[in-house]
């Protein structure tokens, strides 16, 4: 960010800015500092530039007293129109993350800004054009030759206020704004910047307050004195019901302010995503074991949380993670510093948010995606503000703007939402480490089943390992049974049963004990397949060449990767036969299959279909308040809930994750169902979880019955070490992707020379040959999706620097735009999935 080439003596002021545009521009520009913004800029304020012949909002990287070595002595460094903010938007921390942002996921500088600013602040400025005197007096006399400049002058003409300039050029065909800025130049017309509305995205909330009573002689009408004798007495009263109860009109309400009888006044208001949620009272501190003790003592440390520490709280499920992230987050406060926990979906986990609003009260902001857009901004603002001691939300939280924080907690560290999957790629869980660097802050990684990269980083002891093995009720583990599908026979119809013997048997003394089930089924929809039972013809997704689910109360067939949809046919395309055959289960069936055979069942679906943002907070109270029997659903059923009379989990069919060919595949498998398994017997009942499997003997699935940890982890970093995966070596995924085939594979081809080329260079000089791997460029295992072909290109090595050297340079040499727009080079650092 800064250079000592561009620094010199202390005593001379920056007279240049790099500023980061908000564009998805792979770049920094430099802008001169104009007289009057001297001393005023600061890092991480908004400012107005100009960019491409048009005003647009950007934030300061760093100051400079020299331009760029490239740009010294050129003309072509233009000043900055405009400083919006008094105070800086980001504070310092978080443009230096920023920084490290953008460089280490090789991504566009300003896609990493728009992570960390609201939409609302993101604005760009308008410019506005209207025609000078002496522009009028050249078109009334004749004198301009230029047919352009008689097409702009003609319409301004005509016009008693200036025209944004964009509309100006949808009116005037072939003006540019390098033709627009040659007319200011002569002087024909004006241009100005107007800069965004500094309150905008913010709630304005106006008062009225009387100041005095009327003259008597005054003339006062009827609706005038019903508002005076409503605002008597009282000191102040909101101008909304002062016309819902009135009637009154704003005219009305301006006349007695314009006679000043009465005063208006205006303040913000902030939106309250917890309006509907009283605060929940603070609960009876529980009673800490000795692991949870000697775990918070371990991350409070000397309780000045003003160095960079981490660690990784290893805890069974139902251990009592989160009483430990409460007491260590309570040490920061009580000192001054602020804190970011980080959950995987927060919709999915609002116990979570009503236990730290009952300790913190008002001080909790929350930042997530069920937000209206408005609370959101409000949200960021009192972070930004000072005004809250705790943020909570998901992966994006981790840009929360606090100036002094000492404490992030990232709770599921191992769940794979934390991974941004468009846009800038990032890892949460990473920028969490990283932000802790920069801060002095300490970072806790919570899970039950940690990421091997976490767990790895604790056995190298770059992280502190903290374990808690046991259940602070002293309930012990479910205990876990499993059941071979292999051996389980097929029911009346000769189909193979959705649930076996034991599972069924389970479910019905559990139910009938008074007790609560969760049924676990990672695949949502009735059935992932309809075929038809005469030809055998099959419906795939038009965009994506992805069989097409059936759902049933829709009755539709849907794509679960573009949303395409469409009714399902009374008769077969092919040969007219209306017979189909329903193959496959999803979560649909499954529940229905339940309440049709299970009489009496009351049965809940928590899935992508039923659990919208609106809806989900409410299937969770249902199905805890006792409301439902069993619960069925995907993995948001595994999502750290308590639900304290859930005595039975059954895992329907724990083969679906591990078929999947991603060298993750069996670390997600053990995951799940350790995670789902926990949400048994965390009361005074023992647990029972069943686990329905073809492949009962893969050491994955073994191990996740034993619920140890240790055992899977040890077996799969040795598969991962002879294959030098994370965490013993590191990935940058390239994917391609395009409508136009043959361009997809112009430019795979012209990536998979130069990284041959670039690998043979490097053979030659630093690097052995092992440290370097090139796999691809192929074809993707979804080769299409949303009408886009996709091939990918895996590039390993056991160096870090050595790959990111490597990346840095085919990047370089071939770059984004080799085929235009037609395709798109997607680079994904650390890849947590390979599809």
């Amino acid at each position: 960010m800064t250079g000592s080439t561009r620094d010199v003596e202390p005593s001379e002021p920056p007279r240049y800015v790099e500023v980061v545009v908000d564009l998805p521009v792979r770049s920094t520009f430099t802008y001169a500092i104009p007289d009057p913004l001297v001393q005023r800029i600061q890092p991480g304020q908004r400012l107005l530039v100009p960019f491409r012949g048009r005003p647009r909002t950007g934030v300061a990287l760093a100051l400079h007293q020299r331009p760029d070595e490239k740009l010294a002595g050129t003309t072509a460094i233009q000043a900055v129109l405009d400083l919006l903010e008094a105070e800086p938007a980001l504070p310092e921390p978080l443009i230096r993350l920023l920084d490290w942002m953008a460089r280490y996921y090789f991504a566009p500088w300003g896609e990493a800004l728009r992570l960390m600013l609201p939409q609302e602040l993101r604005t760009p400025g308008k410019r506005t054009v209207k025609a000078t005197p002496f522009g009028l007096r050249c078109l009334q006399n004749d004198l301009l030759p230029d047919p352009i400049a008689r097409s702009v002058l003609e319409l301004l003409a005509g016009r008693s206020r200036p025209i944004a300039d964009q509309a100006l050029r949808r009116e005037v065909k072939r003006l540019t704004y390098a033709r627009l800025s040659a007319l200011e130049e002569k002087g024909l017309v004006a241009l100005e910047v107007v800069v965004p509305d500094s309150h905008r995205g913010v709630q304005l909330v106006h008062f009225l307050e009387k100041l005095m009573e009327p003259p008597s002689a005054s003339r006062i009408g009827r609706k005038q004195r019903e508002v005076l004798d409503l605002l008597e007495g009282r000191k102040r009263v909101e101008l909304a019901e002062i016309r819902r109860l009135t009637g009154a009109s704003l005219q009305t309400i301006h006349s007695l302010v314009e006679r000043g009888w009465v005063e208006e006044a205006t303040e913000e208001r902030y939106r309250d995503p917890f309006a509907e949620d009283q605060l929940p009272p603070e609960p009876d501190r529980v009673q800490l074991t000795d692991e949870q003790q000697a775990a918070i003592a371990e991350i409070v440390g000397d309780g000045l949380f003003d160095a960079y520490r981490s660690a990784v709280l290893h805890g069974i499920t139902g251990s009592g993670k989160t009483e430990v992230y409460l007491e260590s987050i309570a040490a920061a406060a009580r000192v001054g510093r602020t804190a970011i926990l980080l959950l995987p979906e927060i919709a999915l986990t609002p116990q979570l948010v009503r236990i730290f609003r009952s300790r913190f009260g008002d001080q909790v902001a929350v930042l997530h995606s069920a937000l209206t857009q408005g609370e959101r901004f409000d949200q960021w603002r009192r972070i930004r503000r000072g005004e809250v001691q705790v943020a909570i939300g998901a992966r994006s939280v981790i840009f929360a703007p606090f100036p002094n924080l000492g404490i992030v907690v990232v709770d599921e560290e191992h769940d794979g939402s934390f991974k941004q999957d468009s846009g800038v790629r990032y890892h949460a869980r990473d920028l969490a480490m990283v932000r802790g660097q920069l801060e002095k802050a300490v970072v806790v990684l919570g899970s039950a089943t940690p990421s091997l990269e976490s767990y790895h980083r604790a056995e190298q002891g770059k992280s502190r390992l903290l374990v808690l093995r046991s259940r602070p009720t002293g309930q012990p583990l479910p205990t876990v049974e499993i059941v071979d599908l292999r051996q389980v026979p097929p029911d009346a119809q000769g189909r193979p049963p959705i649930l076996s013997g034991p599972l069924r048997q389970a479910l019905v003394e559990v139910v009938q004990g008074g007790q609560q089930a969760i049924l676990f089924l990672n695949r949502r929809g009735h059935s992932p397949a309809v075929v038809c039972q005469s030809c055998g013809h099959d419906w795939k997704c038009p965009h994506c060449e992805i069989t097409l689910t059936y759902h049933r109360r829709a009755d539709q067939l849907r794509c679960h990767y573009c949303d395409f949809s469409m009714a399902l046919p009374p008769l077969c395309p092919t040969c007219a036969s209306p017979e189909w055959v329903y193959l496959g289960t999803g979560t649909e069936k499954l529940a229905d299959r339940i309440a049709d055979e299970l009489e009496g069942f009351r049965v809940a679906r928590l899935d992508r279909d039923t659990a919208t943002a609106k809806n989900i907070r409410q299937i969770i109270r249902h199905f805890a308040s006792g409301q439902a029997d069993v619960l069925v659903g995907t993995q948001m059923v595994t999502k750290g809930h308590d639900f304290p009379n859930v005595n039975l989990v059954g895992v329907v069919m724990a083969d679906l994750s591990l078929r999947i060919p991603d060298f993750r595949s069996g670390e997600r498998t053990f995951q799940l169902l350790t995670q789902v398994s926990g949400r048994a017997g965390r009361r005074d009942t023992p647990g029972r979880v069943i686990i329905q499997t073809y492949l009962p003997d893969n050491p994955v699935i073994q191990a996740a019955a034993r619920q140890d940890y240790q055992a899977f982890a040890a077996f799969e970093m040795s598969t991962r070490r002879q294959l030098g995966y994370p965490p013993f070596g590191y990935l940058v995924g390239l994917r391609f992707e395009s409508a136009d085939l043959e361009a997809l594979q112009t430019v795979a081809e012209r990536y998979r020379l130069e990284a041959r080329r670039i690998l043979g260079r490097l053979l030659e000089s630093e690097t052995d040959q092992g440290q370097v791997t090139i796999l691809g460029p192929v074809e993707a295992p979804l080769a299409m999706l949303k009408g886009r072909h996709r091939w990918q290109m895996l590039i390993r090595s056991s160096s870090r620097s050595t790959l990111r050297r490597f990346v840095a340079r085919l990047l370089s040499q071939v770059g984004f735009d080799v085929a235009g727009k037609a395709v798109q080079v997607i680079v994904d650092v650390d890849p947590m999935q390979l599809m």
